[in-house]
């Protein structure tokens, strides 16, 4: 990790952090400090967020056509997306179904609190799958749960 500080914070941080053992080698450091400072960690922030704007747009305009999908949230952040569905199937089904299309999606309800029964929402992550992946992918939902 690294921490960019204004000025003076930095004095008041050398003051308190001189008793912090830091575990990042000097090498390490300067590397990362060069990379930033030329200007290739900024190009590499643009190409990723070009490459997965490509997939996000990509996915999105699929999803908005596969059966039992009834809103699409969280479209405007992250590398996934929540698909809200129709109760016409339990979250399980849906997962079973994607499952069986060698497609996996994730439960919402994993991460909640309270699960009780409730709509069906489903998580679709796209960080790791590439453009080509994505249509095939889609493909196979739409089979899954027709």
């Amino acid at each position: 990790s690294y921490l960019v500080l204004p000025a003076p914070l930095m004095e008041r941080y050398e003051e308190v952090g001189k008793s912090f053992s830091c575990t990042v080698s000097r090498t390490d450091q300067k590397m990362l400090e060069l990379f930033m400072e030329r200007g290739y960690f900024e190009r590499h922030l643009n190409k990723m967020r070009a490459l997965y704007k490509n997939k996000h747009d990509l996915l999105l305009a699929g999803v908005r056509k596969l059966p039992g999908v009834k809103k699409i949230l969280g479209d405007r952040s992250g590398v996934h997306i929540l698909l809200k569905m129709d109760q016409r199937r339990t979250e399980e089904e849906w997962i079973a179904g994607a499952l069986a299309q060698e497609v996996r999606v994730y439960p919402l309800s994993e991460y909640c609190i309270d699960r009780k029964s409730r709509e069906p929402v489903l998580i679709l992550g796209y960080a790791t799958m590439s453009l080509e992946e994505i249509p095939a992918a889609l493909q196979r939902l739409q089979a899954a749960w027709k």
